[in-house]
């Protein structure tokens, strides 16, 4: 029997839970926010410690490697993602997640929306085509402005995505990849076909928000897997209870997906004592996270908050609070 390996990175401390040979072992390593493959590979180095091997050999007879993470939550919380510029339908500007409801910074500068003039009808007609010219100019001026990542969101794009995708093509032809200037450019249309314009304009701009960082931690991760002898596919966890490979995963789905392996957990606990109803709660350093289990099924949400942004992406109903252990309070005229 070959070992199995569950990793989740949160924003205090990293967890790893082995199985295989020897029973079970449990480890945690502190996150090292400046690096998460250092803890990342720290916590499996601690795991081979536990059963008494080298990490190679660990990993040459590993069968599974499964990652979960809070750190798009703490991303979000924290608000130190990806400095975005947004491209919407003119008339649109308002839906733009550019006010916070807790006062904290938005995710996205109000100088960084930008309206193009294109129109869908809501059967998926395109009524007017974005020109060009006007595209490459607010493409333009969200780059000067420092947007790192471009995040395109046109109405009715769930059902016509034609001039979302006319807009990608300009811009990257102006801007290949291959050259220092290129920025991503990300759709709406390819991350939700669900109505709600409003809500597919959050889901896309929270996913460009966090794409940065996941993608530097797992490729590495994955990459330093490979250098150690581990031949077999890293798989992540998403916030709908699944996993996927590295090449397969959006941003936006690792968001949560800890608490939601955790609340998968507590049903599974639940069970053995003959539960139905569980409130599963996960104290870290940077949030406290709640969720429930009903009838032996855990909560589901199709239009999720996500820290105070609601979006049309389907996910495990998890509460994350930003009052972890490591949290400081203070009173501001009055109000905690």
């Amino acid at each position: 029997m070959g070992y199995t390996i569950d990793i989740d990175t949160g924003g205090t401390f990293t967890d790893c839970f082995l199985y295989g040979e020897g029973g079970v072992r449990t480890v945690k390593v502190p996150t090292t926010p400046h690096d998460l493959t250092v803890c990342f590979l720290g916590s499996i180095k601690a795991g081979a410690r536990a059963y008494g091997l080298a990490i190679e050999e660990l990993l040459h007879r590993t069968d599974i490697i499964r990652f979960s993470s809070t750190i798009g939550t703490n991303t979000i919380i924290q608000r130190d993602g990806t400095r975005l510029g947004l491209l919407l339908t003119r008339g649109a500007e308002a839906l733009a997640p550019v006010r916070d409801a807790a006062a904290r910074p938005p995710l996205i500068a109000p100088t960084m929306v930008i309206g193009l003039d294109e129109a869908v009808d809501e059967d998926g007609t395109v009524r007017r085509v974005p020109e060009p010219a006007a595209i490459l100019e607010a493409a333009q001026q969200l780059i000067d402005r420092g947007a790192r990542c471009l995040v395109v969101a046109l109405d009715h794009a769930h059902c016509q995505a034609a001039n979302e995708r006319l807009v990608r093509e300009v811009i990257k032809r102006e801007y290949p990849r291959d050259y220092l200037g290129s920025v991503p450019v990300f759709l709406s249309s390819d991350l939700s076909t669900r109505p709600g314009y409003g809500l597919r304009i959050n889901a896309a701009v929270l996913n460009a928000y966090i794409h940065a960082k996941h993608a530097r931690l797992l490729y590495k991760a994955g990459e330093d897997l490979r250098r150690l002898g581990y031949r077999r596919t890293l798989f992540i966890g998403h916030n709908t209870g699944t996993v996927a490979r590295v090449a397969k995963t959006r941003a936006i789905n690792t968001y949560n997906s800890g608490p939601a392996a955790g609340l998968l957990g507590a049903r599974a606990i639940g069970r053995m004592y003959g539960a139905q109803h569980v409130i599963a709660t996960d104290m870290g350093g940077t949030s406290f996270d709640i969720g429930c289990v009903s009838a032996g099924q855990p909560g589901f949400s199709l239009e999720p908050d996500v820290e105070g942004f609601r979006c049309n992406l389907p996910m495990m109903a998890i509460r994350a609070l930003g009052a972890g252990g490591g949290s400081i309070a203070r009173l501001e005229q009055g109000v905690l």
